[in-house]
């Protein structure tokens, strides 16, 4: 049922099927179907193309200063020159999916979307990192673009800084 929603220690009755090979099977080919749902939807919208297999590392929300997307842009950019200098050797390959939206006289916040575009684009023209790794911040960022992005991500970014989160969101 639907009760883990209001009590999250509901989520421990999921606990058995983490043994059971079938129930790990079937999990992964949903995660997988929604990573392939939203690389179809992106392909069409964005004329970009997802790879499905990599690692789908995904920050979307409002974009403001607390909510970290420039950190999280920066910490990019540390993994692209890792990679680039042989510092980092051994790395998953993965996708960077930015969904955000600013308000329009916010101007640092557009700033922020002007620098992860920039990243974006370092990154993806690179022959050498973009095997490994992509950047994409999605155009026209709304509930309909969140509903595809979320359930397809592996890694959901939650890092605001502290105690600036009323509702955890």
């Amino acid at each position: 049922g639907g009760g883990w929603v209001t009590d999250f220690s509901q989520i421990a009755r999921l606990k058995p099927f983490a043994g059971d090979a079938g129930s790990r099977r079937q999990f992964l080919a949903v995660k997988r179907a929604k990573k392939e749902q939203l690389a179809d939807y992106v392909r069409r919208k964005e004329h970009f193309r997802l790879d499905p297999g990599t690692i789908f590392d995904i920050q979307a929300k409002r974009l403001h200063e607390y909510k970290r997307q420039l950190l999280n842009g920066l910490s990019i950019l540390d993994t692209y020159f890792g990679i680039r200098d042989g510092r980092i050797r051994e790395f998953y390959p993965t996708t960077y999916l930015f969904g955000a939206k600013a308000a329009p006289g916010y101007r640092r916040a557009k700033g922020i979307i002007k620098f992860l575009h920039e990243v974006a684009g370092l990154v993806n023209g690179d022959p050498q990192v973009s095997r490994k790794m992509q950047v994409l911040f999605v155009s026209d960022y709304n509930v309909s673009y969140a509903e595809k992005l979320i359930p397809a991500a592996d890694i959901s970014e939650q890092i605001s800084t502290a105690g600036t989160e009323a509702s955890g969101t």
